[in-house]
Protein backbone atom coordinates (compact mmCIF):
# COMPACT_ATOMS: atom_id res chain seq x y z
CA UNK A 1 0.00 0.00 0.00
CA UNK A 2 3.03 2.14 0.89
CA UNK A 3 4.47 1.62 -2.72
CA UNK A 4 1.15 2.32 -4.30
CA UNK A 5 0.68 5.67 -2.52
CA UNK A 6 4.90 6.39 -3.24
CA UNK A 7 4.56 5.59 -6.85
CA UNK A 8 1.47 8.23 -7.10
CA UNK A 9 3.29 10.57 -5.34
CA UNK A 10 6.35 10.21 -8.08
CA UNK A 11 4.08 10.28 -10.86
CA UNK A 12 2.53 13.05 -9.54
CA UNK A 13 5.68 14.82 -8.84
CA UNK A 14 6.31 14.46 -12.13
CA UNK A 15 3.72 16.14 -14.27
CA UNK A 16 3.65 19.26 -12.14
CA UNK A 17 7.31 19.39 -12.74
CA UNK A 18 6.90 18.55 -16.40
CA UNK A 19 3.68 21.11 -16.36
CA UNK A 20 6.08 23.61 -14.64
CA UNK A 21 9.03 23.83 -17.20
CA UNK A 22 6.12 24.32 -19.89
CA UNK A 23 4.77 27.31 -18.33
CA UNK A 24 8.22 28.25 -17.83
CA UNK A 25 8.96 28.56 -21.59
CA UNK A 26 6.08 29.99 -22.24
CA UNK A 27 6.70 32.81 -19.51
CA UNK A 28 9.65 33.31 -21.15
CA UNK A 29 8.93 34.22 -24.85
CA UNK A 30 6.99 36.25 -23.50
CA UNK A 31 9.23 38.17 -21.75
CA UNK A 32 11.38 37.91 -24.44
CA UNK A 33 8.65 39.55 -26.73
CA UNK A 34 8.27 42.12 -24.31
CA UNK A 35 11.64 43.19 -23.71
CA UNK A 36 11.99 43.37 -27.83
CA UNK A 37 8.95 45.70 -27.74
CA UNK A 38 10.76 47.77 -25.27
CA UNK A 39 14.30 47.88 -27.28
CA UNK A 40 12.39 49.06 -30.71
CA UNK A 41 9.87 51.46 -28.64
CA UNK A 42 13.28 53.15 -27.01
CA UNK A 43 14.87 53.23 -30.16
CA UNK A 44 12.17 54.69 -31.92
CA UNK A 45 11.99 57.59 -29.10
CA UNK A 46 15.60 57.79 -29.32
CA UNK A 47 16.01 58.71 -32.44
CA UNK A 48 12.78 61.01 -32.76
CA UNK A 49 14.53 62.56 -29.76
CA UNK A 50 17.49 63.05 -31.98
CA UNK A 51 15.91 64.12 -35.03
CA UNK A 52 13.98 67.36 -32.62
CA UNK A 53 17.66 67.88 -31.01
CA UNK A 54 18.82 68.27 -34.63
CA UNK A 55 16.02 70.54 -36.19
CA UNK A 56 16.55 72.85 -33.14
CA UNK A 57 19.83 73.13 -33.22
CA UNK A 58 19.86 73.74 -37.04
CA UNK A 59 16.79 76.35 -37.34
CA UNK A 60 19.10 78.24 -34.06
CA UNK A 61 22.49 77.96 -36.42
CA UNK A 62 20.95 79.39 -39.63
CA UNK A 63 18.79 81.80 -38.08
CA UNK A 64 22.08 82.88 -36.27
CA UNK A 65 24.01 83.18 -39.02
CA UNK A 66 21.27 84.57 -41.09
CA UNK A 67 21.07 87.43 -38.81
CA UNK A 68 24.42 88.28 -38.71
CA UNK A 69 24.59 88.95 -42.56
CA UNK A 70 22.11 91.65 -42.18
CA UNK A 71 24.05 95.05 -42.25
CA UNK A 72 22.19 97.73 -43.94
CA UNK A 73 23.46 100.54 -45.92
CA UNK A 74 23.37 103.58 -43.63
CA UNK A 75 23.65 106.07 -46.00
CA UNK A 76 20.89 104.80 -47.72
CA UNK A 77 18.72 104.53 -44.90
CA UNK A 78 19.21 108.39 -44.02
CA UNK A 79 19.02 109.24 -47.32
CA UNK A 80 15.79 107.84 -48.22
CA UNK A 81 14.86 105.67 -45.22
CA UNK A 82 15.32 102.55 -47.39
CA UNK A 83 16.50 99.71 -44.82
CA UNK A 84 18.70 97.78 -48.51
CA UNK A 85 21.68 95.68 -48.07
CA UNK A 86 23.47 97.79 -50.93
CA UNK A 87 25.10 100.52 -51.81
CA UNK A 88 23.92 104.03 -51.74
CA UNK A 89 21.78 104.49 -54.99
CA UNK A 90 19.38 107.75 -53.39
CA UNK A 91 21.08 111.24 -53.91
CA UNK A 92 20.76 113.23 -50.27
CA UNK A 93 19.32 116.36 -50.08
CA UNK A 94 21.68 118.90 -51.61
CA UNK A 95 24.00 116.12 -52.59
CA UNK A 96 23.20 116.46 -56.81
CA UNK A 97 25.32 119.61 -57.62
CA UNK A 98 26.64 120.60 -61.14
CA UNK A 99 28.13 123.65 -62.38
CA UNK A 100 26.27 125.58 -64.93
CA UNK A 101 27.89 127.59 -68.32
CA UNK A 102 28.14 130.75 -66.45
CA UNK A 103 30.53 128.71 -63.25
CA UNK A 104 27.19 129.19 -61.20
CA UNK A 105 26.80 126.22 -58.85
CA UNK A 106 23.30 124.74 -59.18
CA UNK A 107 22.22 121.97 -56.29
CA UNK A 108 19.52 119.78 -58.04
CA UNK A 109 16.97 118.44 -55.43
CA UNK A 110 14.62 117.34 -58.26
CA UNK A 111 13.15 113.68 -57.18
CA UNK A 112 14.99 111.23 -58.31
CA UNK A 113 12.89 107.88 -59.53
CA UNK A 114 15.18 105.25 -58.23
CA UNK A 115 13.05 102.34 -58.27
CA UNK A 116 12.93 102.55 -62.23
CA UNK A 117 16.48 103.61 -62.62
CA UNK A 118 19.31 101.55 -63.90
CA UNK A 119 21.40 101.44 -60.47
CA UNK A 120 18.78 99.16 -58.62
CA UNK A 121 19.39 96.27 -61.74
CA UNK A 122 22.88 95.94 -60.89
CA UNK A 123 24.60 93.84 -58.40
CA UNK A 124 27.81 95.34 -59.85
CA UNK A 125 30.00 98.34 -59.56
CA UNK A 126 33.10 99.75 -60.23
CA UNK A 127 34.41 96.35 -61.81
CA UNK A 128 33.16 94.39 -58.73
CA UNK A 129 30.21 92.84 -57.27
CA UNK A 130 28.19 95.35 -54.63
CA UNK A 131 30.28 95.14 -51.70
CA UNK A 132 27.14 94.97 -49.26
CA UNK A 133 25.67 92.27 -51.11
CA UNK A 134 28.81 90.14 -51.43
CA UNK A 135 29.98 90.97 -47.31
CA UNK A 136 26.32 89.76 -46.61
CA UNK A 137 26.95 86.13 -48.13
CA UNK A 138 30.46 86.31 -46.89
CA UNK A 139 29.11 86.71 -43.14
CA UNK A 140 26.35 84.39 -43.59
CA UNK A 141 28.77 81.46 -44.90
CA UNK A 142 31.19 82.03 -42.73
CA UNK A 143 28.90 82.14 -39.73
CA UNK A 144 27.38 78.62 -40.83
CA UNK A 145 30.16 77.17 -41.06
CA UNK A 146 30.77 77.58 -37.67
CA UNK A 147 27.15 77.18 -36.07
CA UNK A 148 26.79 73.74 -37.80
CA UNK A 149 30.19 72.61 -37.56
CA UNK A 150 30.78 72.55 -41.21
CA UNK A 151 34.24 71.67 -42.70
CA UNK A 152 35.91 73.04 -45.76
CA UNK A 153 33.82 70.75 -47.78
CA UNK A 154 30.75 71.96 -46.04
CA UNK A 155 30.16 68.42 -44.08
CA UNK A 156 28.70 68.76 -40.79
CA UNK A 157 30.21 67.25 -37.40
CA UNK A 158 26.58 66.83 -36.16
CA UNK A 159 25.48 63.14 -35.81
CA UNK A 160 21.81 64.44 -37.18
CA UNK A 161 23.07 65.39 -40.63
CA UNK A 162 24.69 63.39 -42.98
CA UNK A 163 26.89 64.74 -45.71
CA UNK A 164 26.94 67.92 -47.79
CA UNK A 165 25.22 70.69 -46.42
CA UNK A 166 24.15 73.18 -49.22
CA UNK A 167 23.07 76.61 -49.51
CA UNK A 168 20.16 76.25 -52.28
CA UNK A 169 19.23 79.88 -51.84
CA UNK A 170 20.54 82.97 -50.33
CA UNK A 171 18.68 85.29 -51.63
CA UNK A 172 18.13 89.39 -50.29
CA UNK A 173 14.90 90.78 -51.06
CA UNK A 174 15.89 94.66 -50.96
CA UNK A 175 12.85 97.51 -50.69
CA UNK A 176 13.20 100.89 -52.83
CA UNK A 177 11.21 104.04 -52.36
CA UNK A 178 10.74 106.98 -54.32
CA UNK A 179 10.50 110.36 -52.52
CA UNK A 180 8.65 113.30 -53.80
CA UNK A 181 10.00 116.96 -53.31
CA UNK A 182 9.51 116.96 -49.86
CA UNK A 183 11.28 113.71 -48.94
CA UNK A 184 8.59 111.67 -48.53
CA UNK A 185 8.38 107.96 -49.60
CA UNK A 186 5.78 107.00 -52.26
CA UNK A 187 6.09 104.10 -54.27
CA UNK A 188 8.21 101.64 -53.48
CA UNK A 189 9.47 98.61 -55.14
CA UNK A 190 11.11 95.11 -54.25
CA UNK A 191 14.66 93.62 -55.92
CA UNK A 192 15.80 90.64 -54.96
CA UNK A 193 19.44 89.68 -55.47
CA UNK A 194 20.18 85.95 -55.72
CA UNK A 195 24.04 84.37 -55.20
CA UNK A 196 24.78 81.50 -57.06
CA UNK A 197 27.21 79.80 -55.23
CA UNK A 198 28.85 77.61 -57.97
CA UNK A 199 29.51 80.78 -60.27
CA UNK A 200 30.39 83.30 -57.28
CA UNK A 201 27.75 85.78 -59.06
CA UNK A 202 24.47 87.49 -58.54
CA UNK A 203 21.32 87.31 -59.85
CA UNK A 204 18.50 89.85 -60.27
CA UNK A 205 14.57 89.78 -60.05
CA UNK A 206 12.63 92.83 -60.15
CA UNK A 207 8.83 92.72 -58.97
CA UNK A 208 5.97 95.10 -59.54
CA UNK A 209 6.09 98.75 -58.14
CA UNK A 210 4.24 98.57 -54.70
CA UNK A 211 3.58 94.56 -54.85
CA UNK A 212 4.76 92.40 -51.88
CA UNK A 213 6.62 89.14 -52.67
CA UNK A 214 5.88 85.83 -50.88
CA UNK A 215 8.12 83.80 -49.76
CA UNK A 216 8.38 79.85 -48.34
CA UNK A 217 8.93 78.99 -44.72
CA UNK A 218 9.54 76.19 -43.09
CA UNK A 219 8.85 77.54 -39.78
CA UNK A 220 5.38 78.08 -40.45
CA UNK A 221 4.84 76.00 -43.43
CA UNK A 222 3.10 78.50 -45.76
CA UNK A 223 4.28 81.29 -47.75
CA UNK A 224 4.51 84.70 -45.79
CA UNK A 225 3.72 87.97 -47.38
CA UNK A 226 7.36 90.32 -47.06
CA UNK A 227 6.44 93.73 -46.21
CA UNK A 228 10.24 94.84 -45.35
CA UNK A 229 13.68 94.28 -46.42
CA UNK A 230 14.39 90.43 -45.63
CA UNK A 231 16.60 87.45 -46.41
CA UNK A 232 15.80 84.07 -47.48
CA UNK A 233 17.95 81.09 -47.12
CA UNK A 234 17.36 77.74 -48.27
CA UNK A 235 19.75 74.85 -46.94
CA UNK A 236 19.38 70.93 -48.39
CA UNK A 237 20.72 68.29 -46.32
CA UNK A 238 20.39 64.97 -45.32
CA UNK A 239 19.05 64.26 -41.91
CA UNK A 240 19.67 60.65 -40.30
CA UNK A 241 16.56 58.60 -39.47
CA UNK A 242 17.82 56.12 -37.75
CA UNK A 243 21.88 54.92 -37.17
CA UNK A 244 23.17 52.60 -39.38
CA UNK A 245 24.01 49.87 -38.17
CA UNK A 246 26.11 46.43 -39.32
CA UNK A 247 23.04 44.30 -38.41
CA UNK A 248 21.12 46.84 -40.81
CA UNK A 249 23.86 45.75 -43.56
CA UNK A 250 23.60 41.71 -42.92
CA UNK A 251 20.05 42.45 -43.25
CA UNK A 252 20.49 44.10 -46.62
CA UNK A 253 19.55 46.83 -45.37
CA UNK A 254 21.37 50.04 -47.81
CA UNK A 255 22.52 52.73 -45.73
CA UNK A 256 21.07 55.08 -47.99
CA UNK A 257 17.86 54.41 -46.31
CA UNK A 258 18.33 55.28 -42.89
CA UNK A 259 19.00 58.77 -43.91
CA UNK A 260 16.01 61.63 -45.54
CA UNK A 261 16.66 64.17 -47.91
CA UNK A 262 15.77 67.83 -46.31
CA UNK A 263 15.57 71.51 -47.78
CA UNK A 264 14.96 73.76 -45.11
CA UNK A 265 13.97 77.59 -45.43
CA UNK A 266 13.96 80.75 -43.14
CA UNK A 267 13.13 84.65 -43.65
CA UNK A 268 14.46 87.30 -41.69
CA UNK A 269 13.32 90.87 -41.64
CA UNK A 270 15.95 92.71 -42.18
CA UNK A 271 15.14 95.80 -40.55
CA UNK A 272 14.80 94.63 -37.37
CA UNK A 273 15.85 91.10 -37.20
CA UNK A 274 12.93 88.91 -36.85
CA UNK A 275 12.25 86.09 -37.70
CA UNK A 276 9.55 85.32 -40.09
Amino acid sequence: MILKNQARLSTSLRRMLRAKTKGGAQILIFCMFIMLLLVVYFKALFDYQRMGITKDALDDALVTSMVSGCTINREEFASSGSAVIFRKVTPALGEKISIDFSGKVVIDDEPEDVINGPEIRSPYAGGGVDSFLQSSYDSFEKNIKKNLRLDDSMRSLIAGISGEVVVSEFTIYNKYYNLDEDRNQTDFKFVEYTYVRNSGTWSVIEHTPNTFPNVYSSLTHSNIQLTETSMSVKLSFNVVNSAFTQQMADQGIDESQTITPVTYTRVVDVKTGTVL
